[in-house]
């Protein structure tokens, strides 16, 4: 959030004591912020799920199933290798 806030400010002054051409690209970002804050869809994160980049929900799952298979194999209870750091 704060590279949106830098970027924001920066091209708000360049279209305020420059040229006029900045604020379009001013404009364009706050309507993308306000698309993420109603409906929260985020612009960049197609691009970052097609890197690989994961949910905290996807990693927690797949936290959890890794548990789940440790326990199997090792016999110990749930608990007591969730208490272990693992991630």
């Amino acid at each position: 959030m704060l590279n949106f806030a830098v970027v924001g400010g920066a091209t708000f002054t360049a279209g305020i004591l420059g040229k006029k051409g900045w604020l379009y690209f001013f404009m364009t970002q706050m309507f993308f912020l306000g698309l993420h804050a109603t409906k929260g869809w985020c612009p960049p994160a197609f691009v970052m799920r097609r890197m690989n980049f994961r949910t905290r929900n996807e990693i927690d799952a797949e936290k959890h199933a890794l548990l789940f298979l440790m326990k199997e194999s090792s016999g110990e209870g749930y608990h007591a290798l969730e208490s272990r750091k693992v991630g």
